[in-house]
Parts: structure tokens; C-alpha cells; sequence
């Protein structure tokens, strides 16, 4: 409907009202092509359709009600449907210029033979264009090409030439672009890679000697370091052996001045003698299976040889274990026992090494109790050592330089900073394992803590050199 007042000197006199009748004729006489469906719809029921596919209008709806209603709500929204064997792609739109009091729309549908037909008229459309754009694109490039791989031969065979060691040749080129600047270019750089050359030939007949000079210099340099390391540690054992030499040392002169006096008046008998030296013995015992184990240490034979790691440890620990003894240090250990082959010695002075490192930095934790933790299991066909404390870890900052030489956070009185650096190299380069330090957390005794695990891996038939 539409209305218009009749109005004189601002007098309304009276209105116009004009109505439309919407039906079934007046939907097919306004569609553009026999392609688009049209449903008018009053309120929620059809007022007036065209034929959707068959000879009568519709009856009811082809959509579900709250689907209508989002097509109306989003006239960007359309929806794919089926109706009577026949799909279409439909939207909906609201009409203006209607009483309020009726809520008019109208469906609109679009066959999808249609729209695929437009579709396939359009890909149709940019195919030919793309083709006629990509065949004016090729006979373009073709003629660019002629002339680029004209000038590119001729520099790809001087290359050529330069890599096989020909340096006389030089490239000619009048192109008036920028292959001419390049060959210029191309002449300079031959020019100045014979002048290197020549350079270079004079500076690598002193080089093999100087090679030679340096290495040697370095192997030098390296066994200073071995023996400083060793001397260090010599210094460490003798004092933990003189610390536990003192108390078989004093058994003996006990046991042995008892039997003087027990004789001096009349007191001994042969079963308190027997008694005495059978002490006196078991001391010596003790004294000289530490030298031996002192002697091991300290064996130069770079021979690898089988031995059993569990046995290798704890002769090494009875060797410096008096020391954490005395600073309450408690070592908890889990040892499978192990046949392996290696460098017995220099393993022995990786263990040393790294449990006093781990000892130094407990010593300065004074507010709880003090653990090392030492693991030593197989995995696969490799030996693993782990030994853990519990003093707080590495700072960040410096954990990845622990392995190198001379890099310590000691005080210079106290450490060299060359342990670390020559275990890893006995691991590494002379028993082909691997050496790794990190910061672990973990839980004991119900009690949270973090510490550095240093993690050995070492081949169980350690063959090479």
C-alpha cells in the first residue's frame, strides 16, 4: 500500500490511498528470467509464489521457519536447498513501504543449474584470459631468454674455465645492459682472485711447518695441563691417605707396645700376642691395599684393559672418602656391577674429580643436610655414571662453560679450573663416551631439592683409541 494526503492552505482535506495486490501473475511478470523463484510472504504464510519446479505455486514454505528468519536477518546470508527434486540457492528480503502492522518479505530463489551455468561461464571467461596472458607472457620471455642465455653461456664457460684453474681467460661482452656490467665485473674479481693466488701460494709454503709447530706446541701445552691436573689431585689423595693411615697407624703401635710391656712384666701369653699381631696385620693390610689403589691411580699405561666399574669406584671412594666423612657428607649409591673395557686409571681421576667439585661447593651449604647421590647402571650397550649433589645447581649463566680450560668460579688458591676440562677430554677423546653436566630437581626424604648431575656414557667394549 501507499498513501498520500490532499492538502489546501495546511488543511488536510482528505487522502489517497493507492493498494498493490500482489499474486501469482504479478510475481512471474516481474521476474527477470525463468531461472529466479519468487515467494511472497505475509506475516509467516505465502501470500502469492511463482513455480518452484512445477506447475503450481507453493504451498508452504521450503525452509524452516528459524532458518527464514536468519536469511531475513543477514541479507548476505543465503542457503542451499532441496525442493521437489530441484535445488536452489535462496536469500530473503524484507519490503519496505508496508504497513507496520504486516510483516512483509519475499523469498528469492536461484536455480543451481543457473548459477553454475554463470560459474562456468566465468571460469571459461578467465581461463581464456589467463591463457591469453600466459602465451603473450611466453613469447615475451622466450625472446628475453634468447638473449639472456646467449651472454649466460658465455659466463657460465668462463666459470668453468676459473674452476678448472684457468685464469687467462676474460669475458667480452657489448650487450650495452646489465650482463656487460657483470662481465666487467666477472674480469675484476679473476684479476684479483690471481693476485690472491699468488698470495696464497707464497703464504702456504711456510704453513705445513707452522701447522706442524703449533701442534706440537699444543700437545705440549696439553700434557702440561695432564700433569698439573694429576699433581692437583696427588696433593688431594696424599692428604686423604695420611688422614686415614692415622688410625691402622696407631692400632700398630698400640698393639705393638702392648706386647712389649705385657712381656717387660710377665704378663704376655701366646694367645694376647697372637691376638695383637693378628691386629697389627689386618692394619698393614688395610695400609698397603691403599697403596695400591694409590698405585693404580697413578699408573701411566694408556693400555684399555677389562675391569669392573662398581670396583674402580669404590676404590677410588676409599681413597677420599675420609674427607666426606669429616664434613658430614653422605653418599647414597645405587651400583650395578659392571665388566667393562677402558682407561682404569683415568677414570679413576674423572671420579675424584668430579665428587671433590661436588664436595667444594657443599661445604659452603651450612642450613641442611648434605648429599651426593651416585647412580651406575647399564643402558643398552653403554656404562652410565651419574653422580648428583644436592647443593643448589650451576647458575645458568655459567653452566655451559664448565668444560672449558681454566674456567673456574673458585677462588685461584683453591682450583686451577682444568678438572672438569680434562675429565671430558678423557672421556671424550679417550674412551669415545660423553660427558654432560645439568640442573636437576628432584624430591628425597620428602624434602625438595636442586643440584648439578653430571652424566657419564661410556661404550661397555670401549675398543677405540
Amino acid at each position: 500500500y501507499s498513501s498520500y494526503p490532499i492538502i489546501d492552505k495546511a488543511t488536510i482535506l482528505g487522502m489517497v490511498l493507492i493498494g498493490y495486490f500482489i499474486n501469482d501473475t504479478f510475481l512471474e511478470n516481474i521476474k527477470t528470467n525463468d531461472n529466479i523463484k519468487l515467494a511472497f510472504v505475509g506475516n509467516s504464510a505465502i501470500m502469492s509464489s511463482t513455480k518452484w519446479g512445477e506447475e503450481t505455486a507453493l504451498d508452504i514454505l521450503p525452509v524452516d521457519y528459524i532458518t527464514y528468519q536468519t536469511l531475513l536477518k543477514n541479507q548476505n546470508h543465503f542457503k542451499r536447498i532441496n525442493h521437489k527434486n530441484n535445488e536452489y540457492i535462496v536469500s530473503a528480503r524484507k519490503l519496505k513501504n508496508i504497513d507496520s502492522s504486516i510483516s512483509a518479505s519475499i523469498l528469492i530463489g536461484h536455480t543451481t543449474k543457473y548459477i553454475d551455468k554463470i560459474k562456468d561461464e566465468l571460469f571459461y571467461q578467465i581461463l581464456i584470459l589467463f591463457s591469453s596472458v600466459f602465451l603473450i607472457t611466453l613469447i615475451i620471455l622466450l625472446y628475453l631468454s634468447k638473449r639472456i642465455l646467449s651472454s649466460i653461456d658465455i659466463l657460465t664457460n668462463s666459470t668453468l674455465q676459473i674452476i678448472s684453474g684457468n685464469f687467462k681467460n676474460r669475458i667480452n661482452l657489448s650487450t650495452n645492459d646489465e650482463f656487460q656490467i657483470l662481465a666487467m665485473n666477472f674480469n675484476t674479481m679473476i684479476d684479483s682472485i690471481e693476485l690472491k693466488n699468488k698470495q696464497l701460494e707464497l703464504y702456504t709454503q711456510n704453513l705445513e711447518e707452522e701447522v706442524k709447530k703449533q701442534t706440537k706446541e699444543l700437545i705440549k701445552k696439553e700434557h702440561i695441563i695432564l700433569q698439573q691436573s694429576k699433581m692437583a689431585s696427588m696433593g688431594e689423595m696424599l692428604e686423604n691417605i695420611a688422614h686415614q693411615w692415622r688410625q691402622p697407624l696407631s692400632v700398630i703401635s698400640s698393639a705393638s707396645t702392648g706386647i712389649l710391656m705385657q712381656r717387660e712384666f710377665g704378663l704376655s701369653t701366646n694367645e694376647k700376642e697372637n691376638e695383637a699381631l693378628t691386629t697389627i696385620n689386618n692394619s698393614a693390610q688395610f695400609l698397603s691395599q691403599t697403596i695400591s689403589d694409590f698405585k693404580d691411580f697413578f699408573n701411566t699405561n694408556k693400555n684399555k684393559e677389562s675391569f669392573n666399574i662398581k670396583d674402580i669406584y669404590l676404590k677410588t671412594l676409599g681413597i677420599i672418602k675420609s674427607k666426606f666423612e669429616k664434613d658430614d657428607i653422605e653418599i647414597i649409591e645405587k651400583l650395578d656391577s659392571i665388566d667393562m673395557v677402558g682407561l682404569k686409571g683415568e677414570l679413576t681421576q674423572v671420579f675424584i674429580n668430579i665428587l671433590n667439585n661436588a664436595r667444594d661447593i657443599l661445604i659452603t651449604k651450612s642450613d641442611q643436610k648434605l648429599f651426593i647421590f651416585v647412580d651406575i647402571y647399564k643402558d643398552k650397550n653403554n656404562v652410565i655414571v651419574e653422580i648428583k649433589d644436592n647443593a643448589g645447581g650451576i647458575a645458568p649463566d655459567i653452566l655451559n662453560k664448565v668444560f672449558e680450560p681454566y674456567f673456574t668460579t673458585k677462588h685461584k688458591a683453591q682450583g686451577t679450573g682444568i678438572g672438569l676440562y680434562i675429565c671430558q677430554n678423557i672421556i671424550v677423546k679417550n674412551m669415545n663416551g660423553e660427558l654432560s653436566v645439568e640442573n636437576e630437581k628432584y624430591r628425597y626424604e620428602g624434602i625438595n631439592y636442586t643440584g648439578a648431575n653430571f652424566k657419564i656414557i661410556i661404550p661397555q667394549d670401549n675398543i677405540g683409541n
